[in-house]
């Protein structure tokens, strides 16, 4: 019997679900259901989530393929709104689409939240230093801290933005001792990966393709 599982995504789901790869993989073996937090809002409404000052924040992209940048708090927030959702409809286990920090209510589903899986692999594969890309350089510093057992050195390009720039920030990396690179934001690609791991010649790690194929392998 075919299980149904929820993918929560920061931005918003496309108007054809069966364009979105992941949906493409779980779909092989599970039925799923893809929630963006930014579905059904309208763009004053996006705007209002919007990080203010310093604060931390998320960045995911519009159906038309415009990046916005959504405050952690918000993100957070509507989440776990749409995972509360997922559960009372039935969801066998949920995938929270985002490599930032998630505070997720108790459930009786489980709930595959990116960070707390990637911290117990990088300890697992013995990772001393870890190289990372995140989208925005106003997310290194926070990176850092966040990434501080191992060591992190970090840079921006966004999965949204040009190839170029993605390739040159992996390039920083190619003489540089990390022991894994990290493209750390479900923005980045299977396809941007072979990119990153292309210029920087060093092995990387794609949460896009790593955790749904685990969720997959667990759910299935």
């Amino acid at each position: 019997m075919r299980k149904k599982v929820t993918v929560v995504t920061m931005g918003q789901s496309p108007f054809v679900p069966e364009t979105h790869d992941v949906y493409r993989m779980l779909a092989e073996t599970c039925d799923v259901e893809l929630h963006g937090i930014l579905d059904g809002m309208s763009e004053e409404e996006i705007g209002a989530l919007a990080p203010e000052g310093d604060e931390l924040f998320i960045v995911s992209a519009l159906r038309t393929g415009q990046e916005v940048r959504v405050a952690e708090r918000n993100a957070m927030r509507l989440v776990n709104e749409r995972l509360l959702e997922a559960e009372r409809n039935g969801s066998a286990a949920a995938l929270v689409f985002c490599t930032g920090h998630f505070d997720i209510p108790e459930m009786r589903m489980p709930v595959f939240v990116p960070e707390r899986i990637l911290f117990s692999l990088f300890r697992a594969m013995g990772v001393k230093r870890l190289g990372a890309i995140v989208p925005k350089p106003g997310q290194i510093d926070a990176s850092v801290a966040y990434y501080s057992e191992f060591s992190p050195r970090v840079c921006a390009a966004s999965p949204y933005g040009p190839r170029e720039a993605i390739e040159a920030a992996a390039a920083s990396f190619r003489d540089s001792d990390v022991d894994m690179l990290m493209a750390d934001c479900m923005g980045f690609t299977q396809e941007l990966g072979e990119l990153i791991q292309t210029a920087s010649g060093k092995q990387v790690f794609v949460p896009r393709v790593v955790l749904p194929a685990l969720l997959k392998a667990v759910i299935s």
